[in-house]
């Protein structure tokens, strides 16, 4: 798909973390499309306005917005609630939303959700899982995609001390947190694969010029637009439609960590997964 494909694409999609960066440009290429667009964000002001402007710039008024904070379990499960109360049928869920590496000077800042875990380990893996299990059923109804962004940094899932509470740095959480995405979304698609609902992992690309690249490394001259292609392609694309358990690079099969597809690890980590989430 390229910058001018205008390919309808009439699915109704969630996408977390859209109101900046490429899950913001996601959310415009996605409303271009004709699809209806429900918009997560943290800030109820950032939402309001991205909404808007989606609706001015695209002529789509079937924009709506979401708000939750992800370093909440409670919120999460608020949100999804009024999700499916709202639409009882969804095609595609991008998590997107996430907690960048940071600065330097906050790498041995660690930091704990309102739910007493690492924050990182939350906001990108525990709250991608349990929105993922809680919309199950309405993606179920359409035939719906999951698609859960990663990244090309991935960290060994520590299972002896998977908070980092020793030797902790924000850039090994963020790619243990990263890796524990592509575990799970390999597992996950053979969970549900007769429900007729598809669970891949996306690399969107690189030191893409967003907000959190700048945070940790400065600008880079890579456009954002290269990861929201990916995202359109992935949850558009026709040759798609049955295609599950894969980890993408950018547009194209890619090789994640070896210990994403180590099966006795993907069962380990379902399990501390469920521990961590019934906990709650």
């Amino acid at each position: 798909m390229s910058d001018n494909d205008r390919t309808v694409c009439g699915r109704k999609v969630l996408i977390t973390g859209a109101t900046d960066g490429v899950g913001r440009i996601t959310a415009e290429k996605m409303a271009i499309r004709g699809a209806t667009v429900l918009v997560h964000g943290r800030s109820a002001t950032k939402i309001a306005a991205a909404v808007e402007e989606l609706k001015q710039k695209t002529g789509n008024d079937q924009v709506f917005g979401y708000k939750a904070d992800l370093g909440s379990l409670a919120e999460v499960r608020d949100l999804a609630e009024q999700i499916t109360s709202e639409h009882p049928a969804l095609d595609v869920l991008i998590n997107n939303a996430g907690l960048g590496p940071g600065s330097s000077e906050d790498q041995l800042k660690r930091l704990v959700s309102q739910d007493g875990y690492e924050l990182r380990l939350q906001v990108n893996y525990l709250a991608t899982v349990l929105l993922s299990q809680l919309l199950l059923p309405a993606l179920e109804k359409a035939h719906g995609r999951i698609i859960n962004i990663a990244s090309a940094a991935q960290s060994p899932v520590q299972f002896d001390d998977i908070m980092l509470e020793q030797g902790f740095t924000a850039s090994k959480a963020y790619a243990q947190s990263k890796l524990a995405v592509v575990i799970f979304s390999l597992f996950y698609a053979e969970q549900v694969r007769d429900r007729n609902v598809t669970v891949n992992a996306l690399d969107p690309g690189s030191f893409l010029n967003t907000r959190m690249v700048k945070e940790a490394y400065g600008s880079s001259a890579v456009s954002p637009e290269t990861g929201a292609r990916a995202h359109v392609f992935l949850a558009c694309a026709s040759e798609l439609d049955a295609v599950t358990g894969q980890y993408f690079d950018q547009m194209k099969p890619g090789k994640a960590h070896e210990q994403a597809y180590n099966e006795e690890d993907q069962e380990h980590l379902w399990q501390v997964t469920n521990q961590l989430l019934s906990g709650i």
